[in-house]
Protein backbone atom coordinates (compact mmCIF):
# COMPACT_ATOMS: atom_id res chain seq x y z
CA UNK A 1 0.00 0.00 0.00
CA UNK A 2 3.21 2.69 0.57
CA UNK A 3 4.00 2.79 -3.16
CA UNK A 4 0.37 3.87 -3.84
CA UNK A 5 0.06 5.90 -1.06
CA UNK A 6 3.31 7.67 -2.21
CA UNK A 7 1.79 7.72 -5.75
CA UNK A 8 -1.25 9.55 -4.86
CA UNK A 9 0.82 12.21 -2.76
CA UNK A 10 3.20 13.09 -5.67
CA UNK A 11 -0.03 13.34 -8.05
CA UNK A 12 -1.81 15.31 -6.04
CA UNK A 13 1.20 17.72 -5.44
CA UNK A 14 1.58 17.91 -9.29
CA UNK A 15 -2.04 18.68 -8.97
CA UNK A 16 -1.37 22.13 -7.49
CA UNK A 17 -0.27 23.63 -10.06
CA UNK A 18 -2.18 25.67 -12.71
CA UNK A 19 -2.15 25.55 -16.72
CA UNK A 20 -0.83 28.24 -18.90
CA UNK A 21 -2.46 31.69 -18.08
CA UNK A 22 -3.01 30.44 -14.56
CA UNK A 23 -5.92 28.33 -15.48
CA UNK A 24 -6.70 25.45 -13.29
CA UNK A 25 -8.49 22.31 -14.94
CA UNK A 26 -12.31 22.46 -15.12
CA UNK A 27 -12.17 26.30 -14.61
CA UNK A 28 -14.41 26.19 -17.94
CA UNK A 29 -16.92 23.74 -16.46
CA UNK A 30 -20.89 24.11 -17.17
CA UNK A 31 -23.88 22.56 -17.05
CA UNK A 32 -25.01 24.39 -19.95
CA UNK A 33 -22.34 24.46 -22.67
CA UNK A 34 -24.26 25.90 -25.65
CA UNK A 35 -24.69 24.56 -28.88
CA UNK A 36 -20.93 25.66 -30.33
CA UNK A 37 -19.17 24.19 -27.61
CA UNK A 38 -21.40 20.86 -28.06
CA UNK A 39 -20.64 20.89 -31.82
CA UNK A 40 -16.94 21.55 -31.22
CA UNK A 41 -16.55 19.01 -28.46
CA UNK A 42 -18.49 15.92 -30.52
CA UNK A 43 -15.94 17.08 -33.96
CA UNK A 44 -13.12 16.59 -31.63
CA UNK A 45 -14.42 13.10 -29.89
CA UNK A 46 -15.07 11.84 -33.88
CA UNK A 47 -11.66 13.14 -34.78
CA UNK A 48 -9.61 10.20 -32.23
CA UNK A 49 -8.78 7.08 -33.18
CA UNK A 50 -9.66 5.27 -29.91
CA UNK A 51 -13.47 6.31 -31.08
CA UNK A 52 -12.81 5.84 -34.84
CA UNK A 53 -10.33 2.85 -35.64
CA UNK A 54 -12.66 0.59 -32.41
CA UNK A 55 -15.87 1.31 -34.55
CA UNK A 56 -14.11 0.41 -37.88
CA UNK A 57 -13.18 -2.78 -36.52
CA UNK A 58 -16.45 -3.91 -35.04
CA UNK A 59 -17.89 -2.68 -38.73
CA UNK A 60 -15.01 -4.99 -40.61
CA UNK A 61 -15.69 -8.06 -38.32
CA UNK A 62 -19.40 -7.67 -38.63
CA UNK A 63 -18.83 -7.60 -42.13
CA UNK A 64 -16.75 -10.13 -42.63
CA UNK A 65 -19.06 -12.74 -40.22
CA UNK A 66 -15.47 -13.45 -38.46
CA UNK A 67 -17.12 -12.78 -34.91
CA UNK A 68 -17.19 -16.34 -34.09
CA UNK A 69 -14.26 -17.46 -35.26
CA UNK A 70 -12.12 -15.70 -33.33
CA UNK A 71 -14.03 -15.48 -30.76
CA UNK A 72 -13.77 -19.52 -30.85
CA UNK A 73 -10.16 -19.12 -31.20
CA UNK A 74 -8.99 -17.21 -28.58
CA UNK A 75 -11.13 -18.56 -25.98
CA UNK A 76 -9.82 -22.14 -26.95
CA UNK A 77 -6.38 -21.16 -26.71
CA UNK A 78 -6.13 -18.40 -24.61
CA UNK A 79 -2.91 -17.01 -25.83
CA UNK A 80 -2.37 -14.01 -23.69
CA UNK A 81 -4.45 -14.78 -20.11
CA UNK A 82 -3.54 -18.66 -20.30
CA UNK A 83 -7.25 -19.26 -19.28
CA UNK A 84 -10.62 -18.57 -19.62
CA UNK A 85 -10.73 -18.20 -15.42
CA UNK A 86 -7.53 -15.99 -15.94
CA UNK A 87 -9.05 -13.81 -18.47
CA UNK A 88 -12.23 -13.23 -16.51
CA UNK A 89 -10.03 -12.65 -13.42
CA UNK A 90 -7.81 -9.96 -15.57
CA UNK A 91 -11.36 -7.85 -16.52
CA UNK A 92 -11.65 -7.22 -12.65
CA UNK A 93 -8.27 -6.66 -12.13
CA UNK A 94 -8.02 -3.99 -14.96
CA UNK A 95 -11.17 -2.44 -13.70
CA UNK A 96 -8.92 -1.17 -10.69
CA UNK A 97 -6.23 -0.28 -12.79
CA UNK A 98 -8.97 2.15 -15.05
CA UNK A 99 -10.05 3.48 -11.89
CA UNK A 100 -7.07 4.05 -10.34
CA UNK A 101 -5.68 5.88 -13.65
CA UNK A 102 -8.82 8.02 -13.90
CA UNK A 103 -8.39 9.38 -10.15
CA UNK A 104 -4.64 9.51 -10.42
CA UNK A 105 -5.49 11.90 -13.35
CA UNK A 106 -8.22 13.98 -11.51
CA UNK A 107 -5.13 14.66 -8.53
CA UNK A 108 -2.66 15.22 -10.96
CA UNK A 109 -4.54 17.69 -12.61
CA UNK A 110 -3.80 21.17 -12.08
CA UNK A 111 -5.93 22.73 -9.47
CA UNK A 112 -4.44 25.90 -7.63
CA UNK A 113 -2.49 26.43 -5.38
CA UNK A 114 -4.61 27.59 -2.58
CA UNK A 115 -6.75 24.82 -0.51
CA UNK A 116 -10.21 26.29 -1.82
CA UNK A 117 -9.91 26.34 -5.32
CA UNK A 118 -7.88 23.36 -5.59
CA UNK A 119 -10.69 20.99 -4.23
CA UNK A 120 -13.14 22.75 -6.13
CA UNK A 121 -11.37 22.78 -9.50
CA UNK A 122 -10.94 18.78 -8.31
CA UNK A 123 -15.01 18.36 -7.58
CA UNK A 124 -15.24 19.88 -11.18
CA UNK A 125 -13.04 17.71 -12.69
CA UNK A 126 -14.20 14.44 -10.99
CA UNK A 127 -17.33 15.27 -11.54
CA UNK A 128 -16.96 15.80 -15.53
CA UNK A 129 -15.53 11.70 -15.44
CA UNK A 130 -18.48 10.35 -13.53
CA UNK A 131 -20.94 11.73 -15.71
CA UNK A 132 -19.42 10.16 -18.76
CA UNK A 133 -18.75 6.89 -17.03
CA UNK A 134 -22.18 6.69 -16.07
CA UNK A 135 -23.65 7.85 -19.35
CA UNK A 136 -21.50 5.46 -21.09
CA UNK A 137 -22.41 2.49 -18.47
CA UNK A 138 -26.27 3.46 -18.70
CA UNK A 139 -25.98 3.24 -22.79
CA UNK A 140 -24.16 0.20 -22.98
CA UNK A 141 -27.33 -1.27 -20.61
CA UNK A 142 -29.58 -0.25 -22.72
CA UNK A 143 -28.19 -1.28 -25.91
CA UNK A 144 -27.61 -4.74 -24.61
CA UNK A 145 -31.40 -5.01 -23.60
CA UNK A 146 -32.35 -3.67 -26.87
CA UNK A 147 -29.92 -5.35 -29.30
CA UNK A 148 -30.48 -9.20 -27.48
CA UNK A 149 -27.10 -10.37 -28.69
CA UNK A 150 -26.08 -13.91 -26.89
CA UNK A 151 -23.02 -14.13 -25.23
CA UNK A 152 -20.46 -16.75 -26.39
CA UNK A 153 -20.51 -18.83 -23.35
CA UNK A 154 -24.36 -18.48 -23.60
CA UNK A 155 -24.80 -16.63 -20.63
CA UNK A 156 -27.58 -14.34 -21.11
CA UNK A 157 -28.61 -12.00 -24.26
CA UNK A 158 -26.74 -8.98 -22.86
CA UNK A 159 -23.63 -9.63 -25.58
CA UNK A 160 -23.99 -6.80 -27.01
CA UNK A 161 -21.59 -4.12 -26.02
CA UNK A 162 -19.42 -4.96 -23.98
CA UNK A 163 -19.73 -3.22 -20.30
CA UNK A 164 -16.30 -4.22 -18.86
CA UNK A 165 -14.93 -2.62 -21.94
CA UNK A 166 -16.94 0.62 -22.05
CA UNK A 167 -16.16 0.83 -18.40
CA UNK A 168 -12.75 0.93 -18.99
CA UNK A 169 -12.35 2.80 -21.90
CA UNK A 170 -14.51 5.73 -20.35
CA UNK A 171 -12.41 5.79 -17.37
CA UNK A 172 -8.85 6.26 -19.62
CA UNK A 173 -10.77 8.75 -22.00
CA UNK A 174 -11.37 11.16 -19.17
CA UNK A 175 -8.00 10.61 -17.68
CA UNK A 176 -6.06 11.37 -20.78
CA UNK A 177 -8.52 14.19 -21.39
CA UNK A 178 -7.02 15.67 -17.71
CA UNK A 179 -3.51 14.60 -18.33
CA UNK A 180 -3.37 16.89 -21.70
CA UNK A 181 -4.08 19.69 -18.95
CA UNK A 182 -0.69 19.20 -17.97
CA UNK A 183 2.83 20.79 -19.17
CA UNK A 184 4.23 17.42 -21.22
CA UNK A 185 6.44 17.43 -24.18
CA UNK A 186 5.39 15.28 -27.26
CA UNK A 187 6.99 12.14 -26.14
CA UNK A 188 5.39 11.97 -22.50
CA UNK A 189 1.91 12.58 -23.88
CA UNK A 190 2.47 9.91 -26.32
CA UNK A 191 3.96 7.14 -23.99
CA UNK A 192 1.08 8.55 -21.26
CA UNK A 193 -1.70 8.04 -24.06
CA UNK A 194 -0.24 4.51 -25.18
CA UNK A 195 -0.26 3.28 -21.50
CA UNK A 196 -3.86 4.21 -21.54
CA UNK A 197 -4.79 2.78 -24.35
CA UNK A 198 -3.54 -0.63 -23.77
CA UNK A 199 -5.95 -0.75 -20.67
CA UNK A 200 -9.41 -0.94 -22.85
CA UNK A 201 -7.39 -3.04 -25.36
CA UNK A 202 -5.82 -5.04 -22.76
CA UNK A 203 -9.84 -5.46 -20.73
CA UNK A 204 -11.21 -6.19 -24.88
CA UNK A 205 -9.08 -9.07 -25.16
CA UNK A 206 -9.77 -10.17 -22.20
CA UNK A 207 -13.65 -10.11 -22.56
CA UNK A 208 -13.06 -12.14 -25.77
CA UNK A 209 -10.38 -15.15 -24.23
CA UNK A 210 -13.21 -15.21 -21.43
CA UNK A 211 -15.65 -16.29 -24.17
CA UNK A 212 -18.12 -13.57 -22.53
CA UNK A 213 -17.89 -11.28 -25.37
CA UNK A 214 -17.69 -11.57 -29.51
CA UNK A 215 -14.66 -9.41 -30.67
CA UNK A 216 -17.33 -6.76 -31.96
CA UNK A 217 -18.75 -6.85 -28.70
CA UNK A 218 -15.69 -5.32 -26.90
CA UNK A 219 -14.62 -3.17 -30.02
CA UNK A 220 -18.45 -1.82 -30.20
CA UNK A 221 -18.01 -0.80 -25.92
CA UNK A 222 -14.70 0.88 -26.89
CA UNK A 223 -15.51 3.27 -29.41
CA UNK A 224 -18.75 4.35 -28.09
CA UNK A 225 -17.20 4.99 -24.21
CA UNK A 226 -14.65 6.75 -25.58
CA UNK A 227 -16.45 8.88 -27.65
CA UNK A 228 -18.34 9.95 -24.76
CA UNK A 229 -15.31 10.35 -22.27
CA UNK A 230 -14.00 12.68 -24.40
CA UNK A 231 -17.65 14.09 -25.48
CA UNK A 232 -18.33 14.94 -22.10
CA UNK A 233 -15.21 16.31 -20.89
CA UNK A 234 -14.35 18.60 -23.61
CA UNK A 235 -18.55 20.05 -23.71
CA UNK A 236 -18.73 20.60 -20.05
CA UNK A 237 -14.97 20.81 -18.84
CA UNK A 238 -13.59 22.77 -21.38
CA UNK A 239 -9.94 24.42 -21.38
CA UNK A 240 -11.39 27.46 -21.71
CA UNK A 241 -13.19 30.09 -18.66
CA UNK A 242 -16.97 29.89 -19.41
CA UNK A 243 -17.12 33.37 -20.13
CA UNK A 244 -15.61 32.99 -23.97
CA UNK A 245 -18.77 30.51 -24.38
CA UNK A 246 -22.40 30.62 -24.94
CA UNK A 247 -25.16 29.27 -22.26
CA UNK A 248 -27.81 26.43 -23.08
CA UNK A 249 -29.33 23.79 -21.70
CA UNK A 250 -27.95 20.20 -20.54
CA UNK A 251 -29.88 17.40 -18.49
CA UNK A 252 -27.61 15.67 -15.65
CA UNK A 253 -26.77 11.86 -15.58
CA UNK A 254 -27.08 9.95 -12.44
CA UNK A 255 -27.35 6.27 -12.20
CA UNK A 256 -26.28 3.28 -9.83
CA UNK A 257 -23.30 0.75 -11.64
CA UNK A 258 -23.19 -3.17 -11.42
CA UNK A 259 -20.96 -5.32 -13.60
CA UNK A 260 -22.66 -8.62 -15.05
Amino acid sequence: MRPVFCLLVCLSLAGCGTMAGGQRRGDGATLSPGWARVRRAAKHALSLPEVWAPAAGAAGIAACGADKKISSWASRETPVYGSQASAAKASNTLISISNAAYWGSVLAAPGGSQAEEWVYSKAKTAAAGVAANTAAFQLAVALQKTTGRERPNGAGKTGFPSLHTAYAASQTMSAYENLQSLKMTPAEAALARGALDSIPVAMAWARIEAKAHYPSDTLAGMSLASFLGAFVSEAFLGEFPLSLETAGKTPMLTCRLSFR
